[in-house]
Order: C-alpha cells, then sequence, then structure tokens
C-alpha cells in the first residue's frame, strides 16, 4: 500500500486534471515560527463536478530517500517530524456540485526549545467516492479514491547557511533516450528549494543549449535526482557547466558529456 500511495503523488498532477476534487493553493505549504508559536493555515478545494464527492482528511509523515520514492505513514518516524503539531478543523466533508471549500488547520508549535531546522508532515486529502479505475504506468490501478498529499514544511528559528552539493552524475545515452541525472545532497538542517541549470557547449566553446530544471526541495539530510533530457544533442563530445540555485545562493562545476 505504501507504494501505491508513494507512486500516486508522483502522478497527482496529471490526475488532477480528470479529477472531480481539486487543489486550488499548492501542494506544499511553507511557515516560518518558533517554540510556542500557533500557525494557521489553509487548503483551498474544489468540486468541479455536478455532483456530491466525500472528502476526507488525515495526517501523515514522509520519508523521503535518495533515487527512490516518497513513502507515507501515519507514524511519527524521524527527529524532524511535525505530524503531532498539526490540527484540522475537520476530518471530512461532504462538498456540494461546484462548491469550494477552506480547509483549516492550525501548526501548534511545542513550548520548548527546539533544533533550528525544517520540521514536516503531510495533510492527506482523500476523495472517498469511488471513481472508474485508472492505470497508472504498469500494473498499478486505483479503484476506490484519489489521495492528495499537501507538504506542510515549518522553518523553526532562523535559517542557517546553505550546504547544497552536487552528489554524483550519471548519464543515460541510449537511442532514443539520451539524458543526464545529477544528484544534489542538502547537508544542512532546513529543507532547500534549489533548480538546476546546465548550459551546453561545443568544442568551439560556443553555448548550444541551455536547460533548466523545475524548482524542487531537497530536504535535510537527503538528496533528490534532477534530470535532464540530452535527445537533442548529436553525436559528438560536449562541454557543460552545471549550476545549482538556492535563496539566491548559487553553486557550481564542470562536467563533460560525450554522445556516441
Amino acid at each position: 500500500m505504501k507504494n501505491i500511495y508513494s507512486i500516486l503523488f508522483c502522478f497527482m498532477c496529471s490526475l488532477i486534471t480528470s479529477a472531480n476534487v481539486g487543489v486550488l493553493n499548492g501542494f506544499t505549504h511553507v511557515a516560518n515560527g518558533k517554540g510556542g508559536d500557533v500557525i494557521h493555515g489553509k487548503i483551498i478545494l474544489v468540486n468541479s463536478s455536478l455532483k456530491e464527492e466525500r472528502v476526507t482528511f488525515s495526517m501523515a509523515d514522509a520519508i523521503y530517500n535518495c533515487g527512490s520514492n516518497t513513502y507515507y505513514t501515519i507514524e511519527r518516524t524521524h527527529d524532524f517530524s511535525s505530524i503531532n503539531w498539526v490540527h484540522g478543523e475537520v476530518a471530512e466533508k461532504v462538498l456540494l456540485p461546484n462548491e469550494k471549500f477552506v480547509f483549516k488547520y492550525s501548526i501548534i508549535v511545542p513550548k520548548k526549545e527546539l533544533a533550528s531546522g525544517s520540521y514536516w508532515s503531510m495533510i492527506m486529502v482523500n476523495v472517498e467516492k469511488p471513481i472508474k479505475e485508472e492505470t497508472v504506468r504498469e500494473q498499478v490501478s486505483v479503484k476506490s479514491k484519489i489521495r492528495y498529499g499537501i507538504r506542510l514544511i515549518t522553518d523553526i528559528n532562523e535559517k542557517s547557511d546553505q550546504e547544497i552539493e552536487f552528489e554524483g552524475v550519471r548519464t543515460r545515452l541510449a537511442d532514443q533516450d539520451k539524458r543526464v541525472t545529477i544528484s544534489v545532497g542538502n547537508y544542512g538542517m532546513f529543507a532547500e528549494k534549489v533548480s538546476l541549470t546546465l548550459e551546453i557547449y561545443n568544442q568551439k566553446g560556443e553555448k548550444i543549449k541551455e536547460l533548466y530544471s523545475v524548482n524542487s526541495f531537497v530536504f535535510p539530510r537527503v538528496c533528490k535526482d534532477f534530470t535532464f533530457s540530452l535527445n537533442h544533442l548529436f553525436k559528438g563530445n560536449y562541454d557543460c557547466v552545471l549550476l545549482a540555485e538556492s535563496r539566491g545562493n548559487l553553486i557550481g562545476t564542470n562536467m563533460s558529456i560525450r554522445v556516441d
């Protein structure tokens, strides 16, 4: 079941277009605070169908691993979990046709000294009414409900300096699937939103392409993979400049790519 939930989260953006209930204000909510603070937030839902839809809300912890899927559990599983801090206004709601609903939640930070860093958990939004069977990738089907994961990140105290590093580079150069994957590690205590730029130069020193990644969070003590397609490159040797940006700061390195 964990595997199904992790795959669902990866594909929720594509499924949302066919789901009757949608999330209007994003899948990641970030707040700042300190011990004793009470932080208020909201999740805005809309039922775009002509039928009633029953939605339930639950908490989960998110487990991030380098190079693998995200897993969810209902139990607190790491020192920077905020699963016990979050309190929702309701446990379930029946949405009328075309109704917009604001689910309000509170993050109650414990009244004690906490280690500086990012604390996180998930609010799972479950659309309980059965839907038609949708096939997600191979051999995985969803028959009963759609589940959205809303990520709550609470940064406690002032942010320290970043510790973002390139962990490694992997290339795949098959005829129809040329790509490079860069692993970025976060050795700090705060979740960092990172974007990558890959500048590609030919042997004459001319820049022929500049590729950009989406902004993605890299969580403390784990890494995240960023992948660029290289299908546009012809055979040959290329020099590259790889840049990672976070909080307005840049780190960079040089690399070479050979396409046979």
